[in-house]
């Protein structure tokens, strides 16, 4: 998946906020007063943003490339505990379709309660997943 940053000196970042749903990052004023935005996905995604973009604004081509996310980065914001329970959670098919797990499950397996388990998958869910756009 390629990221690309965006530059234009005529929009805004309500208007940038509007661009289909690729990016990976809120849009955002850059130092030489236009929007930046990182987008990530394959080269049909990234054209349907470019062709969104309305053609009063200017687009500019700041990088090209794979993506390839850090997880040790994403995993770095998470505590000893939460990944552990997280782990439980991927190995059991919480995350699959249909949910291969519940909450009492992933508890019984890690010796905590069910409320425990949700309340650190919603911590991970959240530090991850913030990590991911910002």
């Amino acid at each position: 998946m390629p990221p690309r940053t965006t530059s234009s000196p005529t929009t805004s970042p309500a208007t940038a906020r509007d661009w289909p749903t690729s990016t990976s990052s809120r849009p955002r004023r850059s130092p030489e007063g236009g929007v930046r935005a990182t987008i990530v996905g394959d080269d049909g995604t990234i054209q349907r943003v470019v062709d969104a973009i309305p053609d009063s604004l200017t687009l500019a081509l700041e990088g090209l490339g794979d993506y390839h996310p850090d997880s040790e980065q994403l995993f770095s914001v998470l505590t000893e505990r939460q990944r552990e329970i997280l782990e439980a959670a991927v190995e059991s098919g919480y995350y699959e379709e249909p949910r291969g797990a519940t909450h009492e499950e992933i508890a019984r397996e890690v010796g905590v309660s069910a409320g425990t388990v949700g309340e650190h998958l919603r911590k991970v869910e959240e530090k991850v997943l913030s990590s991911l756009v910002r």
